[in-house]
């Protein structure tokens, strides 16, 4: 019985880190690894936000079980309501796949049973049928459209867009994640050009983690040329392991 990924779905993100550090710990135990107890949570895309959502639950409700050193959430979608209307809105996006995966996913995990009224034939059955994990991101892409006119019926595009579409509004907003005050020392990377994942994501989480009373959440910018997703996964590297080796004790 297949289950999709929960793309951008804070809390499946979160479980699957926490189960894996669990599962990772339960192994150096039984094999005697010793370890510097230090926890560092990073990830890049996805996997950013995958690291704020891991840290916000580890922080609000794990704080007894889990003490991180730092956390560096890089390109990711921390803000999914703005997100998500940014893309819906632009004319043309190049990676349609990726827009079709968080709409087969919310659509899945929250039982709307909505594709044929968000997307457009042929694209609505391509999209509730081509993420089952065995089609690459390209053959994906390959099936849909760049023309985001032709990728969503016109109602859902203009109601969206509009006032409308309050419920799936309301799951975006269950999984914004920028709307606290991390404890850990926190760092964002992001790219001032990327045009996947909108730079805003980082701009807003730090903004609203200030004036929450967050203490120590800093945002790194790109150093590469030019400063998109993709481009900037070497800067991202660097940063990363330049900050946590500084930190890193004991080894």
């Amino acid at each position: 019985n297949e289950e999709v990924h929960t793309f951008v779905i804070a809390a499946g993100l979160a479980a699957a880190v926490i189960d894996m550090l669990r599962a990772s710990r339960q192994f150096l135990a039984a094999n005697n690894i010793a370890t510097n107890g230090q926890l560092f949570l990073t990830g890049y895309s996805e996997g950013g936000y995958a690291t704020l959502a891991a840290q916000k639950e580890m922080e609000e409700n794990l704080a007894s079980e889990f003490s991180i050193t730092a956390s560096m959430p890089a390109a990711g979608p921390y803000d999914m309501s703005s997100t998500i209307q940014y893309m819906v809105d632009q004319p043309t996006n190049e990676n349609p796949e990726l827009l079709g995966f968080v709409f087969k996913a919310y659509d899945y995990w929250y039982s709307l049973s909505r594709l044929d009224s968000i997307f457009q034939a042929p694209y609505a059955s391509v999209i509730a049928t081509y993420y089952d994990g065995t089609r690459s991101a390209g053959e994906v892409q390959s099936a849909l459209t760049t023309n985001m006119t032709d990728l969503f019926t016109t109602t859902f595009r203009s109601e969206f867009l509009g006032s409308g579409e309050t419920t799936f509004k309301a799951y975006l907003g269950l999984n914004d994640i920028y709307n606290w005050a991390p404890r850990t020392p926190t760092r964002f990377f992001h790219g001032q050009e990327d045009t996947i994942v909108p730079y805003t994501n980082a701009t807003t989480a730090l903004a609203s983690m200030t004036s929450a009373g967050a203490t120590d959440v800093s945002l790194v910018d790109c150093v590469a040329v030019p400063r998109g997703h993709e481009e900037c996964v070497p800067s991202y590297l660097l940063e990363v392991t330049d900050w946590f080796g500084s930190l890193a004790t004991d080894l």
